[in-house]
C-alpha cells in the first residue's frame, strides 16, 4: 500500500488536492510525519513484594501529523507569497481541518484535527511550510460507511459472519424495522479476539413501522426509537443493566440478532478504522 495523494479540507470546505510527485497545484509534498500507529499510554500497578507490575489499562495518545510542503509557483499567476496566503485560509493555527489520504490499493481514509502550528519562514532560499496538526481521535476512518442488510434470527444455533477489514476495533449501529409487535430482542456477538458480548432489549413495546437504533460506537452509545409521527427519542432504559457493548475486530465476527418468531429486517452499519498508513 503506497500513499498516492492527500487532500486538505479547510473549515469552509475549500479543498487542496496534493498528489504526490505532482507540483501542478503550486505545492509539493516534501514530508509527512505522524502516519505510523501512535504510542499507547499504559497504566500498571507495582507491588512491593512482587516482581514486575500488574497491567491496569491502556489508551492511545493523540496523533500529531506534521506536513511539510514546498512551494512551486509559476510566477505568471502565483508567487511564494500568494501561495503562502492561500494556505493560511485553510491552515491557520486552531482552525479545524480534515485530511483525506488516498492509497494506490483504493483505500481512502480521513482524519480530523486542529492546526497547532504553521511555520513558513520568509527569508530562506528554499521556502516551505511546515504544518502541525493535532488529531484527538488518533484513528484513520474510511470515508464510506459499510452497510449490511440482515434479519433477526430465532435460531439460537445459527450466526452470521461479518468480515471486518479494518485494523482497529470499531462499534456499529444496528437499525431494526419491526413489522409486528415485539417486546424483546438481543444482540449476541463473538468477535475475532474471542470476546463474547450480549446486549438485550427487554420490556419494549414495539409495533409495526417503528424504527429502533442501537449504537455501540464509543462516544455515541445508546438506543433510540422513532415512531411516526413522533420524533426520535432515547429508550436506553429498555437495555439490560448487564448489557455489554459489542465491537467488531479485524477478521471474522460471529453475530446473531435474536427475536422470537418471524424474521424482522435489520441494517447494520459501521465505519472501518485504521491505526496507521
Amino acid at each position: 500500500m503506497t500513499l498516492q495523494s492527500i487532500s486538505i479540507v479547510g473549515p469552509t470546505g475549500e479543498t487542496l488536492l496534493l498528489p504526490l510527485q505532482d507540483q501542478s497545484s503550486g505545492y509539493f509534498v516534501k514530508d509527512i510525519l505522524g502516519l505510523d500507529p501512535v504510542n499507547a499510554a499504559i497504566a500498571s500497578t507495582s507491588f512491593g513484594s512482587v516482581d514486575g507490575a500488574q497491567y491496569q489499562s491502556s489508551r492511545l495518545d493523540t496523533r500529531n501529523i506534521v506536513i511539510t510542503l514546498g512551494f512551486s509557483p509559476d510566477y505568471a499567476t502565483s508567487d511564494v507569497a500568494s501561495l503562502r496566503q492561500a494556505l493560511y485560509r485553510k491552515l491557520l493555527p486552531k482552525l479545524p481541518v480534515n485530511l483525506i489520504f488516498t492509497n494506490d490499493d483504493g483505500l481512502i481514509v480521513q482524519i480530523t484535527g486542529r492546526v497547532e502550528t504553521f511555520e513558513s519562514p520568509n527569508f530562506t532560499k528554499d521556502p516551505e511550510a511546515k504544518i502541525s496538526i493535532l488529531c484527538f481521535d488518533p484513528d484513520f476512518n474510511a470515508t464510506v460507511e459499510t452497510s449490511l442488510a440482515a434479519n433477526t434470527n430465532p435460531n439460537i444455533s445459527t450466526r452470521d459472519t461479518i468480515t471486518y477489514n479494518g485494523a482497529v476495533p470499531t462499534g456499529f449501529k444496528l437499525f431494526v424495522y419491526p413489522n409486528r409487535a415485539l417486546t424483546d430482542m438481543a444482540i449476541y456477538l463473538t468477535n475475532s479476539y474471542n470476546e463474547v458480548y450480549s446486549l438485550a432489549l427487554t420490556a419494549a413495546s414495539l409495533v409495526n413501522a417503528d424504527v429502533v437504533e442501537i449504537s455501540t460506537v464509543p462516544g455515541e452509545k445508546g438506543a433510540w426509537l422513532t415512531r411516526a409521527p413522533s420524533a426520535r427519542k432515547s429508550v436506553l432504559y429498555w437495555l439490560s443493566l448487564v448489557a455489554s457493548w459489542p465491537r467488531l475486530t479485524p477478521g471474522a465476527n460471529l453475530i446473531r440478532v435474536y427475536a422470537a418468531g418471524a424474521v424482522i429486517p435489520c441494517t447494520l452499519k459501521y465505519t472501518e478504522k485504521y491505526g496507521g498508513l
